[in-house]
């Protein structure tokens, strides 16, 4: 929609959100809706970017998939930017983001980068089975593919029009929690109440909160969220950051991955 701006002949596009109504012990509260500022245009448009810097006192993302170098540019401009460019370019791609968190020594699946087909060309077992899943924009079911053998994982990569991808062992896990750990800008780190994840068909369908696992479980989920690796990763957003921490409890240990909400 449009508001009329500081001049009849000016008129400013918004976006307008319905909010639900509030539940009441009278019925429902009606809450009037919301209207923001609508600046919409590819992540790369300069001219979106230079009219969203103009228009923003901070910048944030709570979905990993925008273009990093456009965060970077928008930092540059003197703008609060959480989380940084450099944090939305480990978590969007999940070669980087593996690897670097096995380059910090944290446990993770058995893991295979494949940039090439040549990369399935070596010994798959420790892999299999597992599921092929593209480095980027993968997710909800989409860009994975389950497969069991070496053969199967040619197939699938060619299914996958050959992009860069990673091979990823399945562990048959007891359960899968997450714990959301938010960092301040003057270093303080809490921890939200873990939630407990249930899947189906590959896709997250249900989060229990407070999860339903033994206390020692999630002080163990907690205690991997505020990992110095974590942390680390907060260390690239001079400011407010949230990260979401998945882990999986195989057997006795946990594997982890991680979600960036800024």
């Amino acid at each position: 929609i449009y508001v009329e701006g500081s001049r009849p002949d000016l008129r400013v596009p918004m976006r307008e959100i319905s909010q639900a109504d509030t539940p009441t012990a009278f019925g429902g509260e009606k809450n009037p809706p919301i209207f923001v500022y609508d600046c919409s245009g590819p992540y790369t448009d300069p001219q979106a970017l230079q009219q969203l810097a103009d228009s923003c006192a901070a910048i944030t993302t709570e979905f990993e998939n925008v273009n990093a170098d456009s965060m970077r540019w928008l930092a540059k401009q003197g703008l609060p930017v959480c989380p940084s460019g450099d944090c939305v370019a480990i978590a969007q791609d999940r070669i980087v983001e593996k690897t670097f968190i096995r380059n910090a020594g944290l446990a993770t699946a058995p893991f295979l980068a494949v940039n090439t087909a040549a990369d399935l060309d070596s010994d798959l077992s420790p892999y299999l089975p597992g599921i092929l899943k593209t480095a980027r924009l993968g997710y909800d079911g989409k860009g994975q593919v389950r497969v069991k053998t070496a053969e199967e994982a040619r197939l699938a990569l060619s299914e996958l029009k050959h992009q860069p991808c990673v091979l990823e062992k399945m562990l048959p896990l007891v359960c899968e929690i997450s714990a959301i750990v938010t960092r301040t800008a003057s270093g303080e780190i809490a921890c939200f109440p873990a939630a407990e994840n249930e899947h189906a068909n590959g896709i997250l369908d249900v989060s229990i909160v407070p999860a339903r696992v033994k206390p020692e479980i999630v002080e163990r989920a907690q205690a991997i969220a505020c990992d110095p690796v974590v942390c680390a990763l907060h260390e690239n957003s001079a400011r407010f950051h949230t990260i979401v921490v998945g882990a999986g409890q195989h057997r006795d240990r946990f594997m982890r991955t991680l979600t960036d909400l800024g």
